[in-house]
C-alpha cells in the first residue's frame, strides 16, 4: 500500500457481554491503560453448540457483502439472529 491509501478490513466477532459496559481504554484517575493477556479459554458448552451450528452452515462475512465489497447492510440484520443466540 501507497501512503494515503485506505483499506478497509471486516472482521467477523459476536459480542459475548450483553449488558456489559465496555472496558475503558485509559483510566484518567489512575493514568493506567487497558492492557489485555491472552491464555487459556474455555467455551461454554451451550455456546459450543452454536459454533458448531455456525461451521456447519459456513457462514461468513463475505454472505453480507455487496460485489463492490462495501456491507450490505439488509443481509447484515441477519446476523442480529446468531448475535441473539449468543446472549
Amino acid at each position: 500500500m501507497l501512503s494515503g491509501d485506505v483499506k478497509t478490513i471486516v472482521a467477523q466477532g459476536f459480542c459475548i457481554n450483553e449488558g456489559r459496559e465496555p472496558p475503558q481504554t485509559y483510566n484518567q484517575a489512575t493514568g493506567n491503560f487497558l492492557n489485555y493477556n491472552f491464555g487459556p479459554s474455555v467455551i461454554p458448552s451451550a455456546m459450543q453448540e452454536i459454533v458448531d451450528i455456525l461451521k456447519s452452515k459456513h457462514i461468513t462475512m463475505n454472505d453480507v457483502l455487496k460485489a463492490d465489497g462495501t456491507v450490505d447492510n439488509i443481509k447484515a440484520l441477519k446476523y442480529g439472529v446468531i448475535q441473539k443466540a449468543i446472549w
